[in-house]
């Protein structure tokens, strides 16, 4: 097993690495080519799935991330994506909810699990 990140120096990549570093788990820093413009976070993206990952996790944050959950749907790997407790992750008003969803009590979702089918957008 290896762990592959996006290489930021804070937040859930920071924590990642330092878990790995304690399982004694290989890290691999998947910086964007800077020389490539503005869609190097992009291409990046797409460098990491030649990885073949078994399974991913991302979390909340702008287009760069919703692009990496996109790719990881398309390619079919199981998909956690963790978002900020503080943001609403509210569905669009047109959306009709079904009798099911009607009958279960609300709660506020702060993670998801594997999202293959899951209604909700990635952020």
């Amino acid at each position: 097993m290896a762990l592959a990140t996006t290489a930021q120096n804070k937040g859930a990549d920071v924590i990642a690495a330092a878990w790995a570093s304690r399982h004694n788990v290989p890290v691999i820093l998947c910086k964007p080519d800077t020389s490539r413009g503005p869609s190097a976070p992009y291409q990046r993206n797409a460098r990491m799935l030649a990885f073949k990952p078994v399974e991913a996790v991302v979390c909340s944050g702008g287009g760069i991330q919703a692009n990496l959950a996109d790719r990881l749907r398309e390619a079919r790997i199981p998909l956690h994506i963790v978002r900020d407790a503080s943001v609403q992750n509210e569905a669009p008003a047109a959306r009709a909810k079904t009798a099911a969803q009607a009958e279960r009590p609300a709660m506020k979702r702060t993670a998801c699990g594997t999202v293959n089918g899951d209604e909700l957008p990635p952020f």
